[in-house]
């Protein structure tokens, strides 16, 4: 098959974006910076069994929706050493990538000038899913991490391990100092 790449601008892309996923048979794997748009939610929701994840920035602008039927596949990146993850792609039945300048937002969709493309090509998609891959393997399901911190000072260790392996950021590093110095605190007492 030949390389096949539209250009996509502006008030044509939430249609482009959501064509696709609609037509999705196989599978969906996005990093996504920004991801505020509850229409793309819920259209992922209805695909939620061919959803392989979604890599969102680890930014409190992304705990506004509740990614239902799809929340332990959404995982988070978080910043590290002033790196953002900015990355805005989408790889659709593991044959096409949608990449540009477009975060998944209401403002983007109703308000920004922005762009994508719509590329059909064999080695550039594998090279999106080699850079999917290298970001889920630093990414965590939020609510595994709300998990393991709340339970007893056994699973703060298990972080500890995830941390070494999965190496996270200093943000739960920090955290974890914190829970750490509690500890001892509430030892002193």
């Amino acid at each position: 098959m030949c390389m096949s790449i539209r250009v996509i601008h502006d008030r044509e892309i939430f249609p482009l974006i959501s064509n696709e996923i609609q037509k999705a048979q196989v599978s969906i794997k996005a990093a996504i910076a920004w991801f505020m748009d509850p229409e793309l939610e819920f259209l992922l929701s209805k695909k939620s069994d061919i959803v392989e994840g979604l890599i969102l920035a680890n930014d409190i602008g992304n705990d506004k929706l509740k990614f239902n039927g799809i929340k332990k596949k959404v995982y988070y990146l978080n910043h590290e050493n002033n790196v953002l993850m900015h990355h805005k792609f989408c790889i659709i039945d593991n044959k096409k990538v949608i990449t540009g300048s477009y975060n998944w937002t209401v403002k983007a969709r109703r308000y920004n000038k922005e762009n994508v493309l719509l590329i059909e090509d064999q080695n550039v998609v594998n090279q999106y899913e080699k850079i999917y891959s290298d970001l889920i393997y630093i990414s965590i399901v939020k609510d595994s991490l709300n998990q393991l911190i709340t339970n007893d000072f056994d699973a703060i260790e298990n972080i500890e391990v995830l941390n070494q392996e999965l190496k996270f950021n200093k943000e739960i590093d920090d955290k974890l100092r914190e829970i750490k110095n509690y500890k001892k605190y509430r030892d002193w007492e």
